[in-house]
């Protein structure tokens, strides 16, 4: 039986087509010493959505922080394993390692070359299967199926997720013609990135033994620890836990003032499956913490304290920020960030007030209302006038420097709008000027129907250069006044 060799353009991620070409070449079969024409082909291919915006220059994975997507290139050494099926017939597994000259576009596409097993049928109308797999455990035959074994292990950086390749790519190509085959095919991400940036406000150094995400209800069936991907059926088999943990090396410490990032990829199947609630679990040494569930991962968080299940989705960076207190862990930047740890006229755990004069009225509602929560922080009296010049506010630090967005939700009394000026969100101390985003009179109503008037007002393009950041809300008021604020979030978009 002769041997067919097949050239293929791969890339990996989503591509269109643009063109295919095809040029006779001529093989030699050694057994049969006679030369025997067959066809090489090629493709040219576009990548859809473009560049990613941000790239490190130490890896060549590539993470979009404004859409938090991942974009891998090609590059010379990086190993595709393949698998031909024919019917009931199987092959053993090609490996092809990539050279600079097989790596075009930028690294977007690359072009390698297979071999047909020679009791394949090559007759007219012959075709057969043609699977994939960049990364992972690679690719393996179980029962008389081609599988991708999955990566066991989480990361401390991104360069060790590349250089360790836990991130799995993987294609299918049916129908394949043995006497035109002009293939092209379409890497796929099997799974996402999770990212767990941990920073420490304390005074003292955190010592990290584990780090984990686990479902409050234990649910399983959303994540797998290890196993397989079945590239026919598309399904996993393996090792599904109620929890993702992330690699901790011994002896790690987070100094004060400081943070360390770790990453995990894991697998996303079945597609865009719903994720259960889930809790951070820190444990330090001879304590753990657990912080309330997560809901969403660095998008707004209407009620931090009441999270929901999410659906995830593949070829994703999700970061979750957390930050250390010294006594409680807060996920986000900022700390008590929907007033839930305290209530009555103290001051908000994590904030400062700052009031004139002293007795200036404030409080924090917790009783249960028709408002966005369940808590929330309010400016003025009650019943009467008052005159005030109030502000609550928190310092960030340890951040990562970056474009943010800051957000309040914010809502005024009917008949209660005497302020001068308006109430104001504020954005300072970050590398560049004050930002203010005032809150408007549409936005009022009477307090026992409130829902309705919350409105969320936020800062967008704020250029931390330095690390941190002082956020909060003034309000200077003369007369008939009153001003509720809630949900607190300070998002990193770039």
């Amino acid at each position: 039986m002769e041997k067919i060799i097949f050239k293929v353009t791969a890339l990996a991620v989503v591509f269109l087509m643009a063109a295919c070409s095809a040029d006779e070449v001529v093989n030699q079969v050694n057994d049969e010493n006679r030369q025997v024409s067959t066809k090489a082909f090629t493709a040219e291919a576009i990548i859809a959505g473009g560049e990613v915006s941000v790239k490190s220059s130490q890896t060549r994975v590539s993470l979009n922080k404004e859409t938090n997507t991942v974009k891998v290139t090609w590059n010379p050494g990086d190993v595709i394993e393949l698998c031909l099926v024919q019917g009931a017939k199987i092959s053993e597994i090609q490996e092809v390692t990539l050279t600079a000259a097989d790596i075009f576009d930028s690294g977007k596409k690359a072009r390698f070359g297979f071999d047909l097993p020679p009791d394949f049928d090559t007759g007219e109308s012959a075709t057969f299967t043609l699977y994939g797999v960049h990364g992972g455990g690679g690719l393996q035959v179980v029962d008389n199926s081609p599988r991708a074994i999955l990566p066991e292990s989480g990361r401390i950086s991104l360069q060790e997720v590349e250089d360790n390749n836990d991130m799995v790519l993987y294609f299918s190509a049916e129908d394949i013609s043995v006497t035109n085959p002009g293939v092209l095919v379409n890497f796929n991400h099997l799974g996402s990135l999770y990212n767990i940036v941990l920073g420490n406000k304390s005074n003292a150094s955190l010592d990290l033994e584990s780090v984990k995400l686990v479902a409050i209800e234990g649910e399983t069936g959303w994540t797998y620890s290890a196993g397989s991907f079945d590239l026919v059926n598309e399904t996993i088999t393996g090792t599904s836990t109620d929890e993702i943990a992330f690699d901790v090396p011994s002896g790690t410490t987070v100094p004060a003032g400081e943070s360390v990032t770790l990453f995990r990829w894991l697998p996303v199947q079945p597609a865009n499956v719903d994720w259960p609630e889930l809790a951070l679990t820190v444990n330090s040494k001879s304590t753990i913490e657990i912080t309330p569930p997560v809901t969403t991962w660095n998008s707004s968080i209407q009620d931090p304290y009441k999270k929901k299940a999410r659906t995830a989705t593949t070829g994703k960076n999700n970061i979750l920020h957390a930050q250390w207190s010294g006594d409680r862990m807060v996920f986000g930047f900022v700390a008590n960030p929907g007033f839930e740890a305290a209530t009555g006229g103290a001051v908000p755990e994590g904030w400062t007030l700052t009031k004139s004069p002293a007795n200036a009225p404030t409080w924090t509602f917790g009783a249960a209302t028709n408002g966005m929560s369940r808590y929330r922080f309010h400016f003025g009296n009650t019943e009467g006038p008052s005159t005030f010049d109030s502000s609550l506010s928190q310092q960030l630090r340890n951040l990562p420097d970056g474009t943010y967005r800051l957000e309040v939700w914010a809502y005024m009394i009917t008949d209660f709008t005497d302020f001068d000026p308006m109430p104001y969100l504020f954005a300072r101390g970050y590398g560049g000027e004050e930002k203010k985003a005032f809150v408007d009179e549409k936005n009022v109503g009477a307090e026992s129907t409130n829902r309705p008037y919350w409105q969320k007002y936020e800062i967008n393009d704020i250029e931390v250069t330095n690390g941190a950041c002082e956020i909060g809300v003034r309000a200077v008021a003369d007369g008939q006044a009153r001003l509720y604020i809630d949900d607190f979030n300070f998002v990193k978009v770039n």
